[in-house]
């Protein structure tokens, strides 16, 4: 209050001192400008100055609140955009998980324009018309990805290789990724579309690269049984030929029963069959591999028998090798052995094969009762 007080003390002296000097000398002031003047008093002029030094200084802070009105509307609008642009790309997304591929691409086209990464909407609107067949599209949404982010060249390429692989396009899925820098995933569409092509030897050159890159080996192990598996049923090769790919391929992909198996059944020799197959069995015993041990041919039926009882020894309680002694004493006209074997192998673990082989010895001996019930439970089994 002492502070208010003083402030219009001072406010008061200096008001009377200008006054005074108003009143003494109210001053002149001539300002001429291409035949226009103006004349007033020198307080007048001051006064005129300090009331248009005042409006400026207002225009320009309602100006700076206009400018940041207007910044933040526009952050507002951006904002909000982009909001919309992620629920777009979130609903198109699901769509295209779901399925709904029409719906997908359109949503994902409109959520891409305001996206902040839309070379992602762009590349899985690509998918969703590759889906639907429409490949001028998929070509367009493809460019349009590398426009927008031109460090999405190597995912462009990568979704390019693997539409043209799931199409079966594989010299196009090659060409796609051509020169472009190789990983784990772009080895492994390689590969596929080598695959594809049946370029036994490219796959396999591929094969140092690929343990390199690896992270997952299960994965690698697949790709390695599979191009085994594709080499080895290969039509018009010799078992010499055939042979010689078996003995290339790792120890671990030879105690693999379905390459062993796909090896075996395609041989020619059942000598060499019977060969690999006990061989793998030494290696690492296998349900699988036993049935089919049991059901090569003729040729070899005596050594095949000895071999199997031998197993007995350390493999009495194994329901997989009864059954294959079933097939050999059946093979062999050993019908009583070969039922007892098949009756053993059922108490021990019933399996398809086993109830089938002795359903199917029991209607040679007219029991057909029983053996219409044994069929039944391998059908039953097998559809299980």
């Amino acid at each position: 209050m002492k502070r208010s007080l003083i402030y219009l003390l001072i406010a008061t002296v200096a008001a009377g001192w200008l006054g005074t000097l108003i009143a003494r000398d109210p001053g002149y002031v001539l300002v001429s400008y291409h035949g226009a003047s103006l004349q007033t008093g020198l307080w007048v002029m001051l006064a005129m100055l300090l009331v248009f030094v005042v409006a400026i200084y207002y225009l320009l802070r309602l100006f700076g609140v206009v400018r940041a009105t207007t910044g933040s509307w526009r952050s507002w609008w951006g904002g909000r955009a982009r909001s919309r642009s992620e629920e777009l790309t979130a609903t198109g997304l699901t769509c295209f998980q779901e399925g709904d591929f029409e719906r997908a691409e359109r949503f994902l086209r409109t959520g891409a324009d305001h996206a902040t990464n839309p070379a992602v909407n762009f590349v899985y609107a690509a998918r969703a018309a590759d889906a639907q067949g429409k490949s001028e599209d998929r070509e367009n949404y493809l460019r349009k990805a590398v426009e927008a982010d031109a460090g999405a060249r190597l995912a462009v390429a990568v979704a390019g290789a693997e539409m043209a692989v799931a199409r079966g396009e594989f010299q196009r899925a090659l060409s796609c990724i051509e020169g472009v820098k190789e990983n784990e995933t772009v080895l492994n569409v390689r590969a596929e579309a080598m695959l594809g092509l049946k370029d036994w030897q490219g796959v396999s050159d591929l094969m140092p690269q690929l343990r390199k890159t690896a992270k997952n080996r299960q994965s690698l192990f697949d790709l390695q049984r599979r191009v085994a598996i594709e080499r080895l049923s290969a039509e018009g090769v010799t078992d010499e030929a055939r042979t010689a790919v078996f003995r290339k391929l790792s120890d671990e992909m030879k105690r693999d029963p379905e390459v062993v198996g796909t090896y075996c059944r395609h041989l020619e020799s059942e000598k060499e069959a019977e060969a690999a197959i006990r061989a793998a069995l030494k290696r690492e015993w296998n349900a699988a591999l036993l049935e089919r041990y049991g059901s090569l041919g003729q040729e070899t039926l005596p050594r095949r028998v000895k071999t199997a009882e031998g197993w007995l020894r350390e493999h009495g309680d194994d329901a997989a090798l009864h059954l294959c002694l079933g097939l050999l004493y059946e093979a062999d006209g050993n019908k009583e052995r070969a039922k007892a074997a098949y009756q053993k192998s059922i108490d021990l673990k019933n399996t398809p094969a086993a109830s089938r082989g002795l359903g199917r010895l029991l209607a040679f001996d007219g029991d057909y009762r029983k053996s219409s019930e044994y069929l039944n439970l391998a059908l039953k089994l097998a559809s299980e």
